[in-house]
């Protein structure tokens, strides 16, 4: 994998889980209009058009059959996320399945 990719790579990854914690945000921000008129949520909509943006281009590096695994890293990332920022719990089982992602990940991307 070029380094380019690995960049993009990262890049998508971090991108979609920091939408996801700003989703999480946004939700906790009254009814639908207050959602809808927060600036944490626009600012999740637009991180996901760069996201989205940097997708593209990471396939234009990777076949869609290697990168679409790394997107699994999201996986991880956002629930450590939301225990870290949001003070979630997570249970011993979590850190099992975390294992078999991250063993799922390396698995994929070297074949």
């Amino acid at each position: 994998m070029s380094s380019l990719a690995i960049v993009l790579a990262i890049s998508t990854v971090l991108g979609m889980a920091a939408g996801q914690i700003l989703f999480k945000q946004a939700s906790g921000r009254g009814n639908f209009a207050e959602i809808f008129l927060s600036p944490i949520f626009w600012t999740a909509i637009v991180l996901y058009g760069v996201v989205t943006l940097l997708w593209v281009l990471l396939l234009r590096e990777l076949d869609l059959s290697r990168a679409y695994p790394i997107m699994a890293a999201t996986y991880v990332l956002v629930p450590i996320s939301s225990m870290i920022l949001l003070g979630e719990k997570l249970g011993w089982s979590y850190g099992l399945g975390v294992a078999l992602i991250i063993g799922g990940i390396v698995l994929t991307v070297r074949a």
